[in-house]
């Protein structure tokens, strides 16, 4: 009966090891999880910013053919202007009348 009791005495003691081991195992785990969780929100704000900006570029390009459009006008509207100029014939230049130079007596 000793002997029993003696193997009992170390199944006793091998299953609180597997307790203790199971307690280190399942506080491992539970600190991973919350650490796994707190990455996650972090990541999922920084989705959220990154939808923000994209939004923000997406608005940004749906501007763009608006103001091309305006810039082609604009140039559209010089060149016209300078083909309308350059039809038109030159104007005549008058003639430059000469000088007539004083007659000044010397001084004495």
């Amino acid at each position: 009966m000793a002997r029993l009791e003696g193997v009992f005495e170390s199944f006793k003691s091998v299953v609180d090891g597997i307790r203790h081991g199971q307690n280190l195992m399942l506080t491992i785990f539970g600190v991973l999880s919350a650490v796994m969780i707190g990455v996650g929100i972090y990541q999922m704000q920084r989705l959220d910013q990154l939808s923000e900006k994209l939004n923000e570029t997406n608005q940004r390009v749906a501007e763009v053919p608006s103001k091309v459009s305006s810039d082609v006008q604009g140039l559209t509207a010089t060149l016209a202007n300078t083909i309308t100029a350059a039809r038109q014939p030159a104007p005549a230049a008058e003639p430059v009348p000469r000088s007539r130079k004083p007659t000044q007596k010397p001084q004495q």
